[in-house]
């Protein structure tokens, strides 16, 4: 895609086998964009890096938590120390239980609550001041069809997460679009990786049965891949949307039309 080539980009939550963030940094690799990675898998991440390095790409790791400002200050510098700069930020770290209101304790709510949003918030602000001063720059964030349709039983701070991130792109792309910096998120529903195939539900059924359910409720028959999500990711990463920017893309086979 246009403008890709010799960016940089930040990824968090990138580490994990087939998942949404290790496809977007393979995908980015493959479009010649220099690559720093978070995870909070030390060893997921070696793997990725090693992968990233098979096809010619540059990337670094950066292990951390990233609901904590020093990881998000850490990856800020390790861009700008290995590559000079950087370009486009995709906020994708997320992490989800399925548990019932009634059971849902304060700390399992801040838990979700602090890697699923307020990491969002740290690293966007942490990026923010390099993207204003060169006036361009790409945010994407990583929300779900949970923050538009309230989610499944058992998922209310997860979906309460989601549409935090909803509202915080929209008003932070009113607030730094004068900056030639766009803001976007995209919103998948049930995405078939390693995640959800091996999760079982809270009424006893095999993760292969609530996988069929999934299948079931989808209008095209079938589950996304995170090769597919990667590559909206891409789009919006890319000089192919630069008039776009506080829109949240439904990648959901037709599950949710809003």
């Amino acid at each position: 895609m246009r403008g890709l080539k010799n960016k940089t980009a930040i990824i968090t939550g990138a580490a994990a086998a087939r998942s949404i963030g290790r496809a977007t940094a393979k995908r980015f690799a493959e479009e010649g964009v220099n690559l720093v990675l978070n995870d909070i898998n030390s060893e997921n991440l070696k793997e990725v890096i090693k992968e990233i390095n098979n096809i010619g790409g540059k990337a670094v790791a950066v292990v951390g938590d990233i609901s904590e400002s020093s990881t998000s200050d850490e990856l800020v510098k390790a861009a700008i120390e290995n590559f000079g700069t950087y370009d486009i930020l995709v906020n994708n770290a997320g992490i989800t239980e399925s548990i019932s209101l009634d059971e849902l304790t304060e700390d399992k709510w801040d838990k979700v609550l602090k890697t699923n949003l307020k990491s969002v918030y740290l690293l966007s602000r942490a990026a923010l001041k390099h993207m204003k001063d060169k006036g361009q720059g790409r945010i994407i964030n990583v929300s779900s069809i949970s923050g538009r349709g309230g989610g499944s039983f058992g998922s209310s701070h997860y979906a309460a997460s989601k549409a935090g991130i909803i509202g915080f792109t929209r008003a932070v792309a009113k607030e730094v679009a004068p900056f030639g910096i766009t803001v976007n998120a995209i919103a998948p529903a049930s995405i078939d990786t390693n995640i959800l195939s091996d999760k079982p539900s809270k009424d006893g059924k095999s993760p292969e049965e609530v996988m069929a359910g999934r299948i079931s409720r989808t209008p095209l028959g079938r589950l996304a891949s995170a090769d597919e999500v990667a590559s909206v990711i891409t789009f919006l990463a890319s000089d192919d949307s630069s008039f776009m920017t506080g829109v949240v893309l439904d990648i959901n086979g037709g599950v949710f039309m809003g």
